[in-house]
């Protein structure tokens, strides 16, 4: 055992070189961090400015809308949405070219919906129901009404996209797969259908 005991280093006493370096170390990150606070606290206030000069200052809110169209000096083509089983007006739904892409606008004044359990969905479709797409979900307006905004399909072009000539509304049961018989709610016919 004398001779285990003459190597070991567990009778030794330890030297404090890593205590004294963890020591500097301690010392010089918090002078690092005491010239960082001081440059920041000294800075001008025209930098100050400079920093914040991108957040805007009296911006109104940003409101979803409907773009107001001029049927007459657009040339969009305006039709009445109708109720198919009275024939009751429902809204209007508007057609046309803008800055060559083909536009369709519904607004609607559809009833009220469970949100959790309906949506409205609009529909193209061609005469004798030969075709027909959906143009997107209705949202709801803060006047209570229904809209929809829809921009041509980049796959299809504008004289292709003419032969739909219906607007179809229906309201849908939200869930996979889709609404297997969806209720017919309003519609539009363009060119007299």
């Amino acid at each position: 055992m004398k001779y285990a005991k003459g190597r070991s280093q567990l009778s030794r006493p330890r030297k404090m070189v890593s205590s004294r370096r963890g020591l500097y170390l301690l010392i010089a990150f918090s002078v690092i961090i005491l010239i960082v606070l001081i440059l920041s606290l000294t800075r001008s206030s025209e930098d100050v400015i400079q920093d914040v000069s991108f957040i805007p200052v009296d911006t109104p809110p940003i409101e979803q809308t409907i773009p107001v169209i001029d049927a007459s000096v657009s040339g969009f083509e305006e039709v009445e949405l109708v109720y198919p089983e009275n024939g009751a007006p429902a809204g209007i739904a508007r057609r046309g070219e803008e800055d060559g892409h083909y536009v369709l606008v519904v607004v609607g004044d559809l009833p009220t919906i469970n949100r959790e359990v309906h949506f409205y969905e609009g529909w193209l479709v061609t005469p004798g129901i030969t075709d027909y797409f959906s143009v997107g979900e209705l949202f709801s307006r803060d006047d209570g009404k229904w809209a929809l905004v829809f921009e041509e399909d980049p796959l299809m072009p504008i004289d292709e996209i003419d032969t739909f000539t219906r607007v179809v509304i229906t309201r849908e049961i939200i869930g996979e797969g889709g609404d297997p018989s969806p209720y017919h709610m309003a519609e539009a016919c363009f060119g007299g259908c």
